[in-house]
């Protein structure tokens, strides 16, 4: 499993280094595919418990909304994701093939795809530089692997048992701490302007960011019953699965510390 995970990621990096690299319309590009992906694992997962979302209006509003919002066009977004409600609501009043759950986790999705965990927020952060597109991944997956490491060596106490067994206190304290001594180090090679100890501090702030997205997402699985959303990163599962730390932290890094750091 950690060889895998290994060959994943070594196999990915050059990848993942060309689009962030790139930029523009490369960067938009992956975004929209990679929200696509993400929508539909969101969405198959459900099915597993007989829950049968509208996979295609669901979808095509993840997509426009995310393609709304990367242009700017906020209001736009929010019609289009109105106009996609009403469409299902007709279609489950006349055709009645789906349930009112069905319609609620179909836009309950299109509301955590395009709005609380959207990658689109690293466009509007490569405008500022690439050093700050590569944040998010260094605090999350920074958080990830000390935790995973430490967890595994020193991991006595439980975290949260019922929804990840195999997190300990002690490895979410690893992460933190991690992640707190990756910011610092990222922080003095690439000459941020902002106060150092503010820096360790809100990479200790955002530590806990990305593991309360790693807890959301394996609730939702456990919910689904299911081990992984999907099966694209072998030893990673899917892209839910892969990213579930950095929605959390993105979004907090455009907002905040995007602020104190430009």
């Amino acid at each position: 499993m950690l060889k895998e995970r290994v060959l994943t990621a070594l196999a990915g990096l050059p990848i993942f280094i060309f689009f962030i690299y790139q930029g523009g319309y490369w960067m938009f590009g992956a975004i929209l595919v990679l929200t696509l992906i993400g929508s539909y694992e969101f969405f198959h997962a459900f099915q597993n418990i007989e829950i049968h979302p509208f996979m295609i209006t669901g979808m095509l509003g993840s997509l426009v909304q995310t393609f709304c919002f990367m242009q700017e066009y906020y209001l736009y977004g929010l019609l289009a994701h109105f106009v996609i409600l009403a469409v299902n609501f007709l279609i489950l009043i006349f055709h009645q093939k789906h349930t009112v759950m069905d319609l609620i986790v179909t836009h309950f999705g299109i509301f955590m795809i395009s709005l609380i965990i959207p990658l689109f927020y690293l466009l509007r952060m490569s405008e500022n530089g690439l050093k700050y597109v590569l944040l998010p991944f260094i605090i999350a997956w920074g958080s990830d692997i000390f935790a995973y490491f430490v967890g595994i060596n020193f991991g006595k106490h439980k975290l949260c048992p019922e929804i990840s067994p195999k997190k300990s206190v002690e490895g979410a304290i690893g992460g933190i701490v991690g992640s707190m001594v990756c910011v610092t180090i990222y922080h003095l090679a690439m000459h941020f302007q902002s106060n150092l100890i503010l820096t360790i501090l809100m990479g200790g702030v955002l530590s806990a960011a990305a593991q309360v997205g790693d807890l959301a997402f394996s609730m939702i699985k456990r919910y689904c019953k299911i081990k992984d959303f999907g099966k694209l990163l072998p030893g990673h599962g899917g892209i839910l699965d892969r990213f579930d730390s950095v929605f959390f932290v993105t979004p907090m890094i455009y907002g905040l510390v995007l602020l104190f750091f430009a």
